[in-house]
């Protein structure tokens, strides 16, 4: 401060600073704070605790930050047995707040593993000390971003992340010999999880993966997974093979072979991986017929598919003998139909409006065994009268393919049509001894899958249009009540997009959507519990958290309702509802009754709650933790001096008004968590305050059309309904609904 002015201007300001004693003692100082963490980190990594449960965040922080110094310091000695003491520490933390903190830039966790990741890649096929070290550093990523999904952005910003992660796939050929047949998946597993779960959540992961070349990396270790040498199926899709004959269905209880045991939880990270990149991206598609990969999805799908076994004969005169032989069936197919429809659903994503994959699909004999899976599949659906939620996953995904296959693809649409006819129907009549009894309406089908494809592109292109969104969502709705397959078609039809453009909706601030959101989304999630967990996965308890916080008293209640069916269904959703907020606005809003919080409001957010702290330890005391059952009780005490005052002969008081009538009947019992030893139907049903009747009454009213329709196997009068090419008729949707012409050119 001393010097001149016009010397100071002459003065380079890192000289200046170098100059300053103040300066020094700073960069004195940070050095002595690095040298006493890294201090600190080897005697966390040299002492006996081995986890930091139950201590402070504050405290925990310290000590990941002091061994993440120790990490770093590539002079350290004690450097690999910090990342294995770093692994301890995240395998001990109790909540996501607690690894969300270990992930943050606070500690710059992530930095430092994904540097250590690229320092010991060369390492990847060896039995050194490095690959051990290396298998830990990608489970640690696998931990931090598949439980807490706000570490993405943080990882997305180091551009070396993603390749390197590709990579460790891309070595699976050599990681296949000493590490796959060991019995170990090493790091593939948890770095297709990583991979799995970025692409997933974030369009920007997967431009990532398809910039670095991506499906190579998917391709080999696909092929590592599935037992397939390297050079099969490299050169893209499999000449047309001969036409195989008859094949006799295996034996209940017997194994498919499409992937080892061990190797399930790989192969269904890797099929999902690739519906993740295809759905969002349409050179995806184009990627994976280069690579190889579609054709190896094309041989693998017919192999599996064809070793399915055929549902058990449906007996009216021994329903007993009936139910007993499809629980066997179901039994046996328990361990093989996630693995098989994850591989239909990615063939599903591949071939979705790529006319020349759809081309390739129809010339193959996949189609042939897709076919035949489908119309026996129906046959056995309708016969029986199975529920929606008991339709096997297997049939249902082999019709999504054959109709995506067929999606704006006049040519393919008539190419299945001749492959029914002339090779499926009559391969089966010789195979099963006759004609099947019911009949699969494959061509009205085919329209309802286009007139879903309206809806979804109605809600994308005209989402600055309130009352088109309304009308497309309330057609959704409609379509999904009354068939029973539309329900599995609409969810998987193009990835996750459907259920994203779902909660979209759920978000808009116009009544008029976020009504008919709320009334579809009940509609959709309610008796499948594979959607509510894709809904779920999508953070649907953030934005439905926002939806009970409305001002409308039904939007509000049909939001608790869903929350209520989420956290009966899912017992970890109910921490979520904490780490949320969901269930301290619940205890607010049970403190507002009667000033500020309707009767009609209060019965749903009670239910929400005794559903929250059902069985779930850490909520019960956070209840009493913030001072929650006073609310309660005052509650209590408000709603037994209106149900039960004197003078009233019934258990709803006059009091109360219009808000009070209709709820004379008695409360169910505590619904139970445990689903070991309950029926599916029982599985489907809807929390107490939810009746399966609920949306019949509620949400029907801007249903397009009042005409009833029948589904596919419902018997009756051809009146007004399309002819079927296949041999049946059926209507499976509204007469007054509107078709685009794309719809109308697949009838």
């Amino acid at each position: 401060n001393s010097m001149p002015a016009s010397e100071a201007a002459e003065e380079p300001f890192e000289a200046e600073q170098a100059r300053s004693p103040r300066t020094a003692g700073m960069e004195d100082g940070m050095e002595d704070g690095a040298k006493e963490l890294i201090s600190s980190g080897r005697q966390l990594v040299e002492g006996e605790q081995l986890s930091l449960q139950g201590e402070p965040l504050a405290l925990i922080l310290s000590k990941v930050r002091a061994v993440i110094c120790v990490i770093a310091d590539r002079e350290s000695a004690e450097r690999w047995e910090a990342v294995a003491r770093l692994r301890l520490f995240c395998e001990g933390a109790t909540s996501s707040e607690e690894l969300e903190e270990i992930g943050s830039r606070k500690v710059n966790t992530l930095k430092v593993l994904v540097e250590l990741l690229e320092e010991l890649s060369p390492a990847l096929g060896t039995n050194t000390t490095k690959a051990q070290v290396l298998e830990d550093v990608v489970w640690l990523l696998e931990r931090l971003l598949c439980s807490v999904t706000l570490n993405h952005k943080i990882l997305l910003k180091q551009t070396k992340a993603i390749t390197l992660l590709l990579h460790v796939l891309a070595r699976a050929s050599v990681l296949r010999a000493p590490v796959l047949h060991g019995g170990s998946m090493g790091p593939l597993e948890p770095a297709a999880n990583v991979l799995c779960c970025l692409t997933f959540h974030s369009s920007r992961a997967c431009h990532q993966v398809i910039d670095a070349n991506g499906c190579e990396a998917i391709a080999a270790a696909t092929r590592a997974c599935l037992g397939v040498p390297a050079g099969k199926g490299a050169g893209g899709a499999q000449p047309k093979q001969q036409p195989a004959g008859p094949v006799s269905p295996p034996a209940l209880g017997r194994r498919n072979s499409l992937v080892a045991p061990d190797r399930e939880r790989l192969a269904c990270s890797l099929f999902e991986l690739v519906v993740n990149l295809c759905s969002m991206l349409p050179q995806a598609q184009d990627a994976c017929e280069a690579t190889g990969l579609f054709a190896l999805f094309l041989d693998r799908a017919a192999t599996a598919v064809r070793a399915l076994p055929d549902p058990p004969p449906v007996s009216t005169a021994d329903p007993a003998g009936s139910a007993a032989a499809e629980a066997d069936l179901a039994h046996a197919s328990a361990g093989v139909s996630i693995v098989t429809e994850q591989l239909l659903l990615a063939l599903n994503s591949v071939v979705w409006c790529n006319q020349r994959n759809q081309t390739l699909l129809c010339e193959s004999e996949t189609l042939d065994a897709l076919l035949a899976h489908v119309f026996v599949w129906y046959s056995w659906t309708t016969q029986s009268g199975a529920h929606r939620s008991r339709l096997p996953p297997s049939y249902l995904a082999s019709l999504l393919v054959v109709l995506g296959a067929q999606l704006d693809n006049e040519t393919v649409i008539g190419a299945v049509a001749r492959t029914a006819h002339e090779r499926t129907l009559p391969a089966l009549a010789a195979r099963l001894g006759g004609a099947l009894p019911r009949l699969c309406p494959l061509a009205d089908f085919v329209t309802l899958h286009h007139l879903l494809l309206d809806q979804l592109l109605d809600i994308r292109h005209n989402h600055q249009h309130a009352e088109v969104v309304a009308e497309a969502l309330g057609n959704a709705r409609w379509l999904v009540r009354h068939c029973s397959e539309s329900h599995y078609l609409f969810v998987h039809m193009h990835g996750a997009l459907s259920v994203e453009m779902l909660l979209r909706c759920l978000g808009n601030v116009d009544e008029t959507v976020l009504d008919a959101a709320c009334s579809t989304a009940a509609a959709i999630l309610h008796g499948s519990r594979r959607t509510q967990a894709l809904f779920l996965r999508k953070h649907g308890i953030a934005v439905l958290r926002e939806c009970a916080l409305d001002y409308n008293a039904d939007i509000q209640v049909r939001s608790l309702q869903l929350l209520a069916m989420l956290a009966h269904a899912h017992p970890a959703c109910r921490h979520e509802l904490r780490d949320e907020g969901v269930l301290r606005a619940l205890l607010r809003s049970v403190q507002a009754y009667p000033y500020e919080t309707e009767l009609q409001v209060l019965e749903p957010t009670l239910d929400l709650i005794s559903h929250a702290v059902t069985e779930c330890a850490r909520n019960q005391s956070y209840v009493r933790e913030i001072s929650g059952l006073g609310a309660l009780c005052e509650a209590l005490v408000y709603v037994a001096k209106a149900f039960c005052s004197s003078g009233n002969n019934t258990a709803a008081g006059k009091g109360e008004g219009e808000a009070g009538r209709g709820r004379g009947e008695a409360r169910p019992a505590p619904i139970s968590t445990d689903t070991a030893n309950v029926s599916p139907s029982a599985l489907s049903a809807s929390p107490a305050s939810l009746p399966a009747d609920e949306y019949e009454s509620d949400t029907n009213r801007s249903d397009p059309g009042e005409k009833l329709i029948l589904s596919p196997g419902t018997p009756g009068s051809q009146d007004g309904y399309v002819h079927n090419p296949l041999g049946g008729s059926a209507r499976l949707w509204p007469v007054k609904m509107r078709m685009s012409e794309r719809a109308a050119g697949a009838a």
